[in-house]
């Protein structure tokens, strides 16, 4: 399956995500950059953001880009929003989910995209081949907010 798998990372607040909560979520693959774009910075700010500072920047459409814009990778294949931590938005493929009823986990695997390599110059001069990840999660929501884990 090809899809938009968002992800937290960063270099700090590590402590705050284990692989049980570092993907944010799954989008299908033909959603436009905009789209997900948005959606990334509804989750984002969701989680992040208190109250009042949702509140104040609901409006304030050119100030709060000021704070965040997608930040995209070199390739413009992906992109990144947030500060430390951020959240990683790209279009995977091969993402394949197995789950293991009897040990309460679920594998996830998938392909990054391979990526563009740049001279000093700005110029293209190549690929980074794709890279496969994977991640092993217990069996539980993505999200725990409304439904406690329980493990």
């Amino acid at each position: 399956m090809n899809a938009w798998l968002l992800t937290w990372e960063g270099t700090v607040g590590k402590h705050l995500w284990d692989n049980d909560n570092q993907i944010v979520t799954i989008l299908r693959a033909r959603m436009s950059f905009s789209d997900v774009e948005q959606m990334v910075y509804v989750l984002y700010t969701r989680c992040l953001w208190t109250a009042s500072d949702l509140s104040y920047f609901a409006n304030r459409r050119k100030k709060r880009e000021k704070l965040y814009k997608p930040k995209y990778t070199n390739d413009g294949r992906g992109f990144s929003y947030g500060n430390n931590p951020w959240i990683y938005a790209r279009r995977v493929t091969d993402l394949i989910i197995e789950i293991d009823e009897e040990n309460r986990i679920e594998h996830i695997s998938w392909n990054e995209p391979q990526e563009l390599i740049f001279d000093s110059n700005n110029q293209p001069i190549g690929f980074e081949p794709a890279v496969s990840k994977e991640l092993t999660r217990t069996l539980v929501p993505i999200s725990a907010e409304v439904y406690p884990r329980r493990v």
